[in-house]
């Protein structure tokens, strides 16, 4: 803000030099002008007065007078007054020079006289060494030049004056220059003030006082900015206090969160970590680089593919003995990613638990299940009682539930083994979808339901496992034709935008809304005593999604209660050949 300071006061005093220059160079020079060209009208008008008297007396012959009548004249109006023949040798003159009189016709204002009618000059006098005002003019009669009458005037007093003049201007000059100095001193320090305390208080707004305020001490734009600056600086405050307050409340749910979550930079540098977080790394995370605290094989791959894709990607991370659920999810710029941390290992354990479980006990039901379903049959052809095959019938139908239940839950627990491997091989789907449709074909027809396929021409072809895939599209159809009672089934396949798809719609009962999340989940059943009628496991959703997961594919389903529902299957592009 000096430079603006030093802007004004110089300004002011660059002006105020300047206007007395232009005083002492223009207008005195001027005054000065005017002063003579005064004095030389009043010469003039005095020698058109006087010429007549010199006529007169030139006419009665009376020279000899004519020096004691320009000395009278001369007199009165403080002039001196010479009479000059037109060779320019004096004839009279008002002064006491006694002579000798030089010839004056080299004079300017006399050859002027002569040649113009009227001359004038003005110069140093040599006769009396002062600058003097010469005005002569021409006197004539009858066509002949009688004289020269030449008056001069000192311009002693007009140089005095001008020199007084000149020092008045000097001195007012000088005073209003330490007047302009004293008053753009403080005419700059009352302007470049406020700015000064606007950049000190903008400084420690920069530096994070947010309750700065300027007091503006009159009422002229720079206080209308300084006003706007304290609106500005309130309304920063009071969004940096929302903020906080909000940076609070995120912060105490950061802390709440059961599962440890985070935020890591673009080099892997934790920014922010819970305290669950911080108690699964076991002490201070922040600043640190995640991987090498979690030492877990696949985080970093999951990290980057997290950010390259700019999309939410999850995984399943062991690590000295402990299992996670670990999910990333960048945010919008890509620089920055969440991180949510969750230890599974004791959930793993009782699902490792159950799945044991569960396959031991489907075996040791197999082998009994199958000898009763084998002395069931045998009764049944051998009793001949109508109330007794009833029972009989029952028992086997419960029988056959089971065998199913324990042939899906060992698929089931086949599928999610780890060490479950796919028998790959290019095959086509729409032959796949064909040989399906020729299991269901007549079921559909003992129903009363229309039974579609629409296929295309060209060949589908994706590498897949034919036995599994075919089981996935099996339990698709016969969930469909189950729960289907009027209008039919259509399947079908098609080739979009690069990926494969396969469709399974009926015009069935539909599937609630609130069941929809649910229905791939073990056991889930939207209406039970009609599953139960139907012989439904409760498992063969739960199938498909497995078998679909296994060959990288998605399972969606739309479904509107009352009008049916439709299931689609699509493939990745990497499974496609």
């Amino acid at each position: 803000m000096r430079k603006i300071f030093w802007k004004v006061f110089f300004g002011s005093l660059f002006i105020t030099l300047l206007f007395a220059l232009l005083l002492l160079l223009f207008f005195v020079p001027s005054l000065k002008r005017s002063a003579v060209a005064s004095e030389a009208r009043l010469l003039r008008s005095m020698s058109e007065a006087l010429t007549p008297l010199v006529v007169a007396k030139f006419q009665e012959g009376d020279q000899g007078s004519l020096s004691s009548l320009l000395k009278s004249v001369a007199q009165r109006g403080r002039v001196r007054i010479t009479l000059l023949s037109p060779q320019g040798q004096v004839l009279a003159d008002s002064s006491s020079f006694k002579g000798p009189w030089e010839i004056h016709l080299d004079r300017q204002e006399v050859g002027e006289a002569l040649k113009n009618r009227e001359g004038r000059s003005l110069r140093m006098s040599t006769t009396l060494k002062e600058k003097m005002l010469y005005v002569a003019e021409r006197i004539e009669e009858g066509g002949r030049v009688l004289a020269v009458l030449r008056l001069s005037l000192s311009l002693k007093e007009v140089e005095r004056l001008t020199a007084e003049l000149e020092r008045k201007i000097f001195l007012f000059s000088l005073l209003a220059l330490l007047f302009v100095f004293g008053a753009s001193w403080l005419f700059a320090r009352s302007l470049s003030k406020p700015l000064e305390d606007l950049r000190e208080a903008a400084e420690r707004v920069a530096q994070g006082d947010y309750s700065t305020r300027l007091h503006p001490r009159s009422r002229d734009e720079v206080s209308l900015v300084a006003e706007s600056f304290n609106s500005m600086t309130e309304g920063i405050n009071a969004l940096l206090g929302e903020v906080r307050e909000e940076r609070d409340r995120r912060e105490t749910i950061l802390r709440s969160l059961p599962q440890a979550l985070g935020v890591v930079s673009e080099r892997g540098e934790v920014l922010l970590a819970n305290q669950a977080m911080e108690r699964a790394a076991g002490g201070p995370l922040v600043g640190e680089v995640l991987t090498e605290r979690f030492r877990m094989a696949g985080m970093d791959e999951l990290l980057t593919k997290s950010r390259k894709l700019g999309e939410a990607t999850t995984g399943e991370l062991g690590g000295g003995g402990r299992i996670f659920s670990f999910s990333a999810v960048p945010l919008s710029g890509g620089r920055e990613t969440v991180v949510i941390l969750e230890e599974i290992t004791e959930k793993k354990n009782l699902e490792k638990v159950k799945k044991e479980l569960v396959v031991n006990v489907s075996h040791e039901l197999r082998t009994p299940l199958t000898a009763i379903k084998g002395f069931v049959e045998t009764l049944e052809e051998e009793v001949e009682d109508s109330a007794a095959q009833g029972h009989l019938g029952i028992i086997r139908r419960n029988v056959d539930r089971l065998v199913r239940i324990v042939e899906d839950l060992l698929l089931l627990s086949q599928l999610e083994d780890p060490r479950e491997k796919l028998l790959l091989e290019p095959i086509d789907l729409r032959e796949l979808l064909n040989n399906v449709s020729l299991l269901f074909t007549l079921k559909a027809k003992e129903k009363g339901l229309a039974y579609g396929l629409e296929l295309p021409q060209e060949p589908l072809v994706l590498k897949a496992d034919a036995f599994k895939l075919e089981q996935l599209f099996i339990n698709l159809v016969d969930n469909a034709i189950k729960y289907t009672d009027h209008g039919g089934i259509v399947v079908r396949a098609r080739k979009d935008r690069g990926r494969l798809e396969a469709e399974v719609e009926d015009s069935g009962l539909g599937i609630p809304p609130e069941h929809q999340p649910r229905i791939f989940d073990r056991f889930h059943v939207v209406d039970p005593s009609r599953s139960r009628r139907q012989g439904g496991t409760g498992l063969g959703l739960s199938l498909v999604k497995h078998i679909a997961l296994l060959h990288g594919a998605e399972v969606e389903v739309k479904s509107e209660q009352g009008k049916g529902s439709l299931f689609r299957v699509l493939f990745s592009k990497e499974e496609e050949s």
